[in-house]
């Protein structure tokens, strides 16, 4: 049974003093901080630094560069979600309301792998989305582009990357990013095929919790390299109405419900890649102040991979740790801007 979100042990770990864990809490407490700051860097790349990218540059072949943060951020994910800027409204609250239903959806407390940026989607946010009741085809033919664009750039940069690194230079801007290997950063065969829009302009004052409902797209790009199997939306509720096979509009709630089944189609066939242990070691190069800090907790036994086996699910019953107070604090910050939005 998945451990409930936004609920806490009775007595976990974070309540005792930073001293003296056993082997185990100290696993517990890596984890939860792992936890908090893939729940932070999501949100971070989902609505503070958003990439902002125009249909009208895609069809015309331009983009905005990409630095290595939004590269990386575009790898290990599944799809990209598409959440343009509602033109009628002066705020952002749909797009914290669109970030915590996603990432609640997605994330399993304790369980998920959450290496290296893995997670369910890339937001990405357009602003120059027509006037429209609904995306005509030519705009979603618009979205299709920008999808390409944005998968080019990122393979034309990880081959930039390929090149300096065999010549042993530094990739420009990757100092930040305290990783060894680019190669670890994976742009999914997913993300190449499908894409979500979530049709802000029927957004009301939807929050994270009925947000599910509001229409959205599911599109293919007709790019399948990669995949086990071509993607159909066969028994997907509206795909009856649509008049094309590479398109159907439905709910964002059931576009996550087929994307996730992807994911776990895709996953039961090839496996993650990079696998969970790979994606461990990488982040355990990266992260050795976090480690370090709990050496004499943790003993002489080496500490391997992936941090979803590192706490029994059957003793913490309840979600703790950072990544349950940043959740917390996002629901806090959701609620402030919906407020911010009302007449």
């Amino acid at each position: 049974m998945p451990i409930p979100l936004g609920q806490s042990d009775g007595h976990p770990p974070e309540e005792r003093p930073s001293t003296g864990y056993t082997r185990e809490e100290a696993l517990w407490r890596i984890r939860t901080d792992m936890e908090g700051v893939h729940r932070h860097l999501v949100h971070l790349h989902a609505v503070t630094l958003s990439y902002i990218a125009s249909l009208k540059a895609a069809s015309a072949g331009q983009i905005p560069d990409m630095g290595v943060a939004d590269v990386l951020d575009t790898c290990n994910k599944s799809v990209a979600v598409y959440v343009p800027f509602p033109l009628r409204l002066h705020c952002r609250a749909i797009h914290h309301a669109v970030n915590n239903y996603l990432y609640r959806r997605w994330f399993r407390p304790y369980q998920s792998e959450i290496e290296l940026g893995r997670f369910l989607c890339k937001t990405i946010t357009p602003p120059d989305l027509p006037d429209e009741p609904s995306p005509s085809e030519a705009t979603i033919s618009s979205f299709i582009s920008l999808n390409g664009a944005i998968c080019a750039k990122v393979k034309a940069h990880q081959r930039v990357y390929d090149g300096l690194v065999a010549t042993d230079q530094e990739i420009p801007g990757w100092r930040s990013q305290a990783f060894s290997n680019h190669r670890s950063f994976i742009l999914q065969p997913l993300f190449q095929a499908l894409l979500i829009i979530v049709c802000t302009q029927s957004y009301i004052s939807e929050d994270s919790k009925t947000i599910g409902g509001i229409p959205a797209l599911l599109v293919r790009t007709g790019i399948e390299v990669g995949l086990s199997a071509p993607i159909t939306f066969d028994g997907i509720a509206g795909a009856e109405d649509s008049s094309s096979q590479f398109y159907v509009k439905t709910t964002l709630e059931t576009a996550v419900d087929l994307v996730m089944s992807l994911e776990a189609r895709e996953a039961a066939t090839f496996g993650l890649q990079p696998t969970p242990e790979i994606a461990f070691e990488e982040y355990k190069r990266a992260g050795r102040e976090r480690f370090a800090k709990y050496r004499d907790d943790l003993g002489d036994d080496p500490v391997v991979g992936p941090s979803s086996k590192f706490v029994d699910g059957r003793k913490y019953t309840r979600w703790g740790g950072f990544g349950r107070q940043f959740d917390i604090m996002q629901g806090l910050i959701e609620e402030r801007e919906l407020r911010r939005q009302k007449p």
